[in-house]
């Protein structure tokens, strides 16, 4: 009994020792709700096949393209990189996969094909439909024998227009066309999804707070604006204001359709728009503190959020999937060993990707405002992926597009420890010796941090100004933000006041310009002030005795 009673306080001690916070529940709920879907067949899982397209005609423009850019400006000795920084067909399928699983599909079988100029009705070839199709009744039979559902579902990694959507979708369900015209509620109807709307359907499943599903709900209403179909004519309304003769159908179903969607769409962005508002209160407030915000950019599960985590502990969802994370998180942390700016604001972003559909884009733009608005990009690349070269100049290419192209840039070489210890090194000595703010880290193990955080340093560097100040005793809460947002080097309490010289924003230095003692910066605004007496005086007629002196 004594055992017994032994043994129960010990599991009580394990017990409470082993106990997780609010935060950690509140963690491990969202990743079994993001992760766990599928478990115990709670959920039917859906099975498609892939039809991967590799488009010569589209390379060829775009190689063109390059050559007249280069020719244009004098340049061309980057042609080859630039060629070979192109995604080849199997890269492309390898990311699919990856968005098919995420999505969660069940990946059946897969097609590929490669045109030099794609079909403009059904973008494919016509053999290729009817492999597709073929592989579809396959897949069917093996997934009836083992009472497995049926596969309904063919994915296309590209962007399909509505028109070739649409006959797609008449040629796989032409049997249930025949049978019954409104047979779209049956299971067995084939659904033709392209690269945009697989990459929407995993933007809604992980869309959890109100901004981020209203933003995914407009992106999803623009692109099935246009592939409204005509399904519903027997709701059609009829009328007979016309009289003998001119009755006839009154307004379509469709129309009737058009006009609710467009009305939401319009609803949707006022709400977003409230948002927007809402966030440059927020980036406002974050500027008056005089801290200096650094925006988390790179491709989707680069390990922006693990490093979020691992500088702030900040809780946030970080797991090997895509698109884990889609509202930006904002935390305020003090770097170790950090002597420009004693605390800067670290925000994560929603992660980019190649082919980036523009109603994301567009949908999204409140949330990208904080990557415009930030001063500094740490542009996070996974370097355990083949195509992370690839990875970074989509990234680059979005971040020109949304017009953050010219903003101090530090360059993340992360995950290294899943590289070997010669391919580490490598990378290692490449960001030691590049131009640019490089580094080579390790987010999860925290391996390099040291290296960021003098980068980081560096890069910000640029952001503050040399002051020499003699303020007042009184002042003694300029001094504190003074201590908490630059950096002093000299402080020396003297019969007049605080003497003061160091590092400060630059908002800060023109606040306290007054105060100069010696300062470049305030001799240069003394110097504007007395070319505008000088002009000021020129304009009331007082300039006889300079032209005298002449």
């Amino acid at each position: 009994q004594d055992e017994i009673i032994e043994t129960t306080s010990s599991i009580t001690m394990d017990y409470a020792d082993n106990a997780l916070t609010d935060e950690e529940v509140r963690i491990l709920d969202d990743r079994e709700e993001r992760l766990f879907n599928y478990i115990n067949n709670t959920q039917k899982v859906e099975s498609c096949i892939l039809v991967g397209v590799e488009d010569l005609s589209a390379q060829r423009k775009a190689n063109k393209a390059l050559r007249m850019q280069q020719r244009e400006s004098g340049d061309l000795t980057t042609t080859l990189d630039d060629i070979s920084l192109s995604w080849t067909l199997e890269e492309s399928m390898t990311e699919m996969r990856e968005l098919i699983k995420t999505a969660g599909l069940n990946l059946g079988g897969e097609i590929t094909q490669r045109l030099q100029e794609v079909n403009p009705r059904t973008y494919i070839g016509t053999g290729k439909v009817k492999e597709a199709q073929q592989l579809l009744d396959e897949i069917n039979e093996k997934l009836d024998h083992r009472n497995e559902g049926t596969c309904c579902t063919v994915v296309f990694d590209a962007e399909l227009t509505p028109g070739q959507q649409k006959a797609l979708e008449n040629v796989f369900n032409k049997k249930v066309i025949e049978n019954d015209f409104l047979g779209s509620d049956n299971d067995e109807v084939v659904k033709v999804v392209d690269r945009t709307a697989l990459i929407l359907d995993i933007f809604a499943q992980h869309a959890k707070t109100r901004e981020g599903k209203l933003q995914v709900d407009l992106a999803l209403h623009e692109y099935r604006k246009p592939r409204l179909t005509r399904m519903w004519t027997h709701l059609e309304r009829q009328s007979g204001a016309g009289g003998v003769g001119l009755r006839g159908p009154g307004e379509t179903q469709l129309e009737v359709d058009k006009r609710i969607l467009r009305d939401r769409i319009l609803v949707l962005k006022d709400k977003i728009d409230n948002v927007q508002k809402q966030r440059d209160l927020h980036r406002r407030g974050r500027k008056k503190g005089g801290l200096p915000v650094l925006a988390l950019v790179g491709y989707t599960n680069a390990g922006k959020s693990t490093l979020l985590n691992c500088l702030t502990r900040a809780g946030i969802l970080a797991e090997d999937i895509l698109f884990a994370t889609l509202d930006p998180t904002t935390r305020r942390v003090k770097l170790p060993g950090y002597k420009t700016h004693p605390e800067v604001l670290l925000t994560d972003t929603v992660g980019f990707i190649q082919k980036l559909p523009t109603q994301l884009v567009a949908a999204f733009r409140a949330t990208l405002e904080e990557v415009k608005e930030a001063d500094v990009l740490v542009h996070l690349v996974d370097v355990s992926n083949p195509c992370w070269r690839k990875q970074e100049v989509s990234v680059t290419n979005v971040l020109e597009e949304i017009g953050a192209g010219d903003k101090p840039i530090v360059r993340v070489f992360n995950k290294l420890d899943l590289l070997d210890s010669e391919d580490a090194e490598m990378l290692k000595y490449e960001a030691a010796c590049s131009d640019d703010f490089s580094v080579a880290i390790s987010s999860l193990t925290g391996e390099g941090l040291s290296d960021f955080v003098a980068v980081v340093e560096d890069s910000l560097s640029d952001l503050l100004v040399p002051v020499e100040l003699e303020l007042p005793y009184s002042c003694g809460n300029e001094v504190n933000l003074i201590h908490e947002v630059g950096s002093i080097e000299v402080i020396d309490y003297r019969e007049g006041g605080t003497y003061v010289m160091g590092r400060v924003p630059r908002s800060l230095a023109m606040k306290l310009d007054k105060y100069s003692v010696g300062n470049i910066e305030g001799a240069e605004a003394n110097g504007e002030t007395e070319d505008e007496i000088d002009w000021a005086a020129l304009g009331k007629g007082r300039h006889a005795k300079k032209e005298a002196s002449y």
